[in-house]
């Protein structure tokens, strides 16, 4: 008689460990994505805590904020930065930005307005929705930091 003996594994078995491998590969990519969105969030608070200490800085020597009568996005070439960047170097700017420029909402710009007196910056984050709820502001899908009326400012629709 013969007698056979299997020493492999059954495409069956192979199958089971291959699929176990990819379930625990998309986990660990979840997982660092979500990690890497709490990073930016935390790095766009941080940039708008800094931006608005400038901007008080700004005001304590030039006794008004730099003007913008409308909400738009920071840019290191427009004037609202070059009129910072005696109180703040380097400026900062949104984590994702590209050649140091956020242009579009779905790009994640800090926006910022100002009627000299009062001033607002808001920028949407990724995950901490909890912060844009419980800033204050107008709309709970903006992260606002603003001066004492600069609160009413509306910084418009939410980004898509």
């Amino acid at each position: 008689m013969f007698r056979r003996t299997n020493k492999g594994f059954t495409l069956i078995e192979l199958l089971v460990v291959v699929a176990i491998i990819g379930l625990l590969a998309t986990l660990a990519a979840v997982s660092v994505n979500n990690a890497r969105q709490k990073g930016r969030d935390s790095t766009r608070k941080g940039n708008i805590s800094q931006l608005k200490n400038a901007l008080e800085l700004y005001y304590q020597q030039n006794g008004q904020f730099p003007s913008n009568a409308s909400f738009e996005c920071l840019s290191p070439t427009g004037p609202t930065y070059a009129g910072l960047a005696n109180f703040i170097n380097p400026i900062p700017e949104d984590p994702l930005a590209v050649n140091g420029m956020r242009t579009t909402l779905a790009e994640g710009c800090m926006r910022y307005r100002s009627d000299g007196s009062h001033y607002k910056i808001a920028a949407a984050l990724e995950l901490d929705t909890g912060s844009m709820d419980n800033d204050g502001g107008v709309r709970s899908c903006w992260f606002e930091i603003y001066s004492q009326l600069g609160q009413a400012f509306d910084p418009g629709v939410c980004p898509p």
